[in-house]
């Protein structure tokens, strides 16, 4: 045998050795490759690539811990009480309660301060676009468009007597139109579309505290606090009325899971309850009694859970539906709760304590530093920074037993965000 012949016959041996060494590498990198659940992304048209379907390898976006971005000091503010944020431009609305203006707020830095009416109060903003509604006790509801305060909706008397002191209002995707309740005049639902009035709705009934709108329906729930009544609306006509115990102070509504729930700031003996589950099908109430009384609620559409505050007790309660599911300890007196329902995460405000408790998935996860007497919560769905109102007052009782409250500055917002594995 030549050297040559040797040396061909070595040749081929070598690269069989090789070809059976690759071959069942490149198989099981393709195999692994298909078993992943991926996007398969196809070449252009007329590609000469052989390989014409490819996998996109990718993960789940995952939540990690909030952190600490800082304390945003609130030029002029007194006693902001809450904020809100717009799901569509992430602008955040704190309404600064004794000195009659709103700061605004964006990718957790300040980036304005608007004078508005008197006692600005609570925030709701549109689904759909940059529309806010900021409601001022003693001054119309100011209708912001983003950052610029573009009109001003006041009361238009049409019952005996007239009415106003706007509390709360709430955008209807479905028709368009803007839900705003009145505290005076024995309550009052004032029906707007734009920035027109079509329709008082003459409740009658005392004080009404929050309107919710589910959208899907568009049927409107307003909660009475003096009678414990919760009024359906349906365009401009009351068409349901549910007995649902004394004293329901805050909505939430959950359209995903079918229920609304009711936070009971003054239960009493004949409805001793603190907290009320509605059936949205069925229009069937469910009554717990967890403390001697509520404030807040918040609801998690992904888990189907619902938070609400019980100051009294230093505890939130967690429910699932008409479900009690448990208690959880918080700090000294928790007053607001909001959900950042792609992490699972539960902020709640504890007042006197100066801190927030965070929950996931109805149980204990951390509790976070923030300023003084933090109050209200918002979570910014877009960058999923959180906002926490800390009002920085105290209260003061002379000789007559007559008490006020003091506002202090610098007022302060207490910025976290939820960072992401992206």
């Amino acid at each position: 045998m030549t050297k040559f012949t040797s040396f061909a016959i070595h040749s081929k041996k070598t690269l069989l050795t090789v070809f059976t060494l690759i071959v069942p590498l490149f198989i099981f990198v393709i195999l692994s490759a298909l078993s992943q659940t991926n996007t398969i992304q196809a070449q252009p048209t007329g590609s000469t690539n052989a390989f014409l379907y490819l996998p996109l390898v990718s993960k789940p976006v995952t939540y990690l811990a909030p952190e600490f971005v800082g304390n945003v000091t609130l030029p002029g503010a007194l006693c902001p009480q809450e904020v809100g944020v717009n799901p569509t431009t992430g602008i955040a609305y704190v309404a600064n309660h004794d000195s009659n203006n709103v700061s605004l707020l964006k990718d957790g830095a300040l980036i304005g301060t608007v004078t508005t009416g008197e006692w600005p109060t609570l925030i709701s903003s549109s689904p759909l676009d940059n529309r806010s509604y900021v409601t001022n006790l003693h001054g119309g509801v100011s209708l912001f468009q983003g950052d610029q305060l573009t009109a001003t909706i006041m009361p238009a008397p049409a019952t005996p007597g007239g009415y106003g002191e706007p509390y709360a209002a709430a955008y209807n995707p479905v028709n368009g139109y803007t839900y705003i309740i009145h505290i005076g005049g024995g309550g009052v639902v004032q029906v707007v579309n734009g920035t027109q009035t079509i329709a008082n709705i003459p409740l009658l009934q005392g004080w009404i505290l929050d309107v919710k709108i589910d959208p899907t329906t568009g049927l409107v729930y307003v909660a009475n606090w003096e009678r414990g009544l919760l009024f359906v609306i349906q365009g401009t006509s009351v068409i349901n009325t549910l007995p649902i115990g004394w004293g329901p102070d805050k909505l939430a509504l959950d359209e995903t899971h079918r229920y609304i729930y009711a936070a009971h700031s003054s239960p009493n003996s004949q409805y001793p309850h603190n907290i009320s589950v509605t059936n949205l099908d069925t229009n069937q109430v469910t009554s717990i009694s967890t403390a001697n009384a509520s404030r807040r609620v918040a609801v998690d559409r992904l888990s189907g859970l619902a938070y609400v505050t019980n100051p009294d007790a230093d505890t939130v309660s967690v429910l699932q539906g008409p479900s009690l599911l448990g208690n959880v300890p918080t700090g000294n007196v928790p007053w607001g709760v909001a959900v950042h329902e792609a992490s699972g995460y539960a902020f709640v405000t504890n007042k006197f304590s100066n801190t927030v408790t965070v929950l996931r998935r109805g149980e204990f996860v951390s509790t976070l530093p923030v300023g003084d007497d933090p109050i209200g919560v918002a979570v910014d769905v877009l960058s999923n920074y959180v906002y926490v109102v800390n009002e920085t007052s105290y209260d003061y009782c002379n000789s007559l037993n007559q008490c006020y409250k003091v506002c202090q500055q610098p007022a302060s917002v207490s910025v976290y965000q939820i960072p992401t594995n992206e």
